[in-house]
């Protein structure tokens, strides 16, 4: 523990800058997880520990890891109980430029739009009340007419439970790793349009769904 608290960063950044494949250190990096926001973990302990059905290394990207209690892409990896690595130093997005997979499990972003659903039920949450179609149809229109050009799309998903809304990258757009290296290399970079989407079971999103129509 000392010493990756000491040497930690510099590995990260000669896993960013190696010329040659820096497979060698790997092995050597340490990462905060959701479920343990002070220890540190090896990628091997994390794939052990995440089981044999497990393929993926999930991990959040942000610059806080106490931001992690309050994301809402944490819904469905809570609900799962899956753990997730924490990248949120400064050189992490450099480093996930090369770190792409280890030992045959690719690395991904938890808040990536395209992610299995990694849900499990509760008991009783299959009696929550659902939103009419006709209703959310309406909602989602209200959302986009209010919003603009300031999304690329509003849309509905079960992908939350416990979180209203969230925003995702559309279709497309480059890995959050990078966006953040053309941000830091280029003040001027623009991030691609977020993606709204809304939980209709939600009771906030519910409530806002029984707002007038004429008023928005």
């Amino acid at each position: 523990q000392t010493f990756w608290e000491t040497y930690g960063t510099r590995i990260k950044e000669g896993v960013a800058v190696e010329q040659d494949p820096p497979d060698k250190l790997f092995p050597l990096l340490r990462f905060h997880t959701s479920k343990d926001l002070s220890g540190w973990v090896s990628l091997e302990d994390y794939i052990e520990q995440a089981g044999s059905e497990q393929k993926e290394i999930y991990y959040f990207l942000g610059d806080d890891p106490s931001a992690v209690r309050f994301s809402p892409h944490m819904d469905a990896f809570r609900k799962a109980d899956i753990d997730v690595l924490l990248m949120t130093d400064p050189v992490d997005p450099f480093m996930l430029l090369q770190l792409k997979e280890f030992n045959e499990h690719p690395l991904v972003n938890i808040a990536d739009a395209d992610l299995p659903d990694t849900e499990t039920s509760e008991p009783g949450e299959e009696d929550v009340e659902t939103l009419d179609q006709a209703v959310v149809t309406d909602l989602v229109t209200k959302f986009k007419a209010v919003l603009e050009d300031k999304v690329s799309d509003v849309r509905t998903t079960n992908r939350l439970s416990d979180s209203p809304a969230r925003l995702v990258d559309p279709e497309g757009a480059p890995d959050q790793s990078v966006q953040r290296v053309y941000q830091m290399m280029d003040k001027k970079f623009e991030l691609p349009k977020k993606v709204l989407e809304l939980n209709p079971k939600h009771p906030i999103i519910k409530g806002m769904a029984a707002l007038d129509q004429e008023d928005p």
